[in-house]
C-alpha cells in the first residue's frame, strides 16, 4: 500500500465508535504519528531525489552542449590546420623554386666571373702607335698628361728610336726619365736622364735632366751625389727656371 494511503485508514480507525480502549487509542495515535513522520521523510527524500535528477539532467545537458562545442572547435581547428598545412606546402614549394633559381643565377655568375678572370689574365696587345712623328710625340704627351706613364714611355721611346734627330727628341728622352722617376723607378730614371746629357747636351732639357737626376739620387739615399748635380745646374744654368728649387736643395744638409 502506498504511504499516502495510511493516513485515511488510521483516521478512520480512530473515528470508529468505541471499539477500542483508551490505551489502545493512545497507541494507535502514536503509530499514526510515526507513520506520518515516515511519510514526511519519504516525501522529502522523493523531492531531494527529484531535485538531484533535475540537476543531473541540467549538468548532462551542459556537458552535451560543451561536448558539441568542443567537437565543433576541434573540427574547425582541424580544418584550419589543414589549410595552414596546405599553405605551408605551397610556400615551401615556392621557396624551393626560388632557391633553385638563385643557385642557377649564382652558378651563372661564377661562370661569367671565371670568363672575365680568364680574359683579364691574358695580356692585351698595346694599341698601335702613330707612324707620323708629330702625331707620335703628341700621343706620348697626351698619355703623360693623363697619367698613363707606361704608355707615355712606350710612345717616347718609339719617337726617339724612329726620330733621333727631331727637334723634340731631347724632350722625348727627358720625358722618358721623368715618367720613370714618377713611377718610383729611380735607377732606371737616372740611366735615361743621363742619355739626355750624353745625346742632347746642347738641348733645352739639360738643366731639367740634371735636377731630376739629383732628385732620383736623393730618393736612392745618395744625398751627396745629388748635391753634385744640383750644383751643376747652379753653375751652368744660372737662369734656369729650376734655380729656386736648386738653391733650396743645396741648403739641405746631408745626413
Amino acid at each position: 500500500m502506498p504511504a499516502g494511503a495510511l493516513l485515511p485508514v488510521a483516521v478512520a480507525l480512530v473515528a470508529g465508535p468505541g471499539c477500542v480502549t483508551s490505551s489502545q487509542g493512545r497507541e494507535m495515535r502514536r503509530d499514526i504519528l510515526a507513520l506520518q513522520a515516515q511519510f514526511d521523510e519519504l516525501r522529502a527524500e522523493k523531492d531531494a531525489v527529484r531535485q538531484t535528477l533535475e540537476r543531473a539532467k541540467s549538468e548532462i545537458g551542459a556537458l552535451e552542449a560543451s561536448n558539441k562545442d568542443a567537437t565543433e572547435l576541434l573540427r574547425r581547428l582541424g580544418a584550419q590546420s589543414g589549410v595552414q598545412i596546405d599553405n605551408l606546402k605551397v610556400e615551401f614549394a615556392k621557396l624551393r623554386g626560388e632557391h633553385e633559381e638563385m643557385a642557377h643565377v649564382i652558378e651563372q655568375m661564377k661562370r661569367d666571373l671565371g670568363e672575365v678572370q680568364k680574359a683579364a689574365s691574358v695580356p692585351k696587345a698595346p694599341p698601335p702607335l702613330p707612324e707620323e712623328a708629330a702625331a707620335l710625340y703628341q700621343y706620348g704627351v697626351d698619355a703623360y698628361q693623363k697619367g698613363e706613364l707606361r704608355e707615355a714611355v712606350r710612345a717616347f721611346r718609339a719617337f726617339v728610336d724612329r726620330h733621333p734627330s727631331d727637334p723634340y727628341a731631347d724632350n722625348a728622352q727627358y720625358l722618358i726619365g721623368d715618367c720613370l722617376f714618377l713611377q718610383g723607378k729611380h735607377v732606371e730614371a737616372v740611366a735615361d736622364l743621363q742619355r739626355v746629357l750624353e745625346l742632347y747636351a746642347d738641348g733645352e732639357k739639360v738643366d731639367d735632366a740634371y735636377f731630376r737626376i739629383g732628385e732620383a739620387l736623393d730618393a736612392l739615399g745618395k744625398c751627396r751625389d745629388a748635391q753634385v748635380f744640383y750644383g751643376e745646374v747652379k753653375k751652368r744654368f744660372p737662369k734656369s727656371k729650376r734655380m729656386d728649387e736648386v738653391k733650396a736643395k743645396l741648403k739641405e744638409k746631408c745626413k
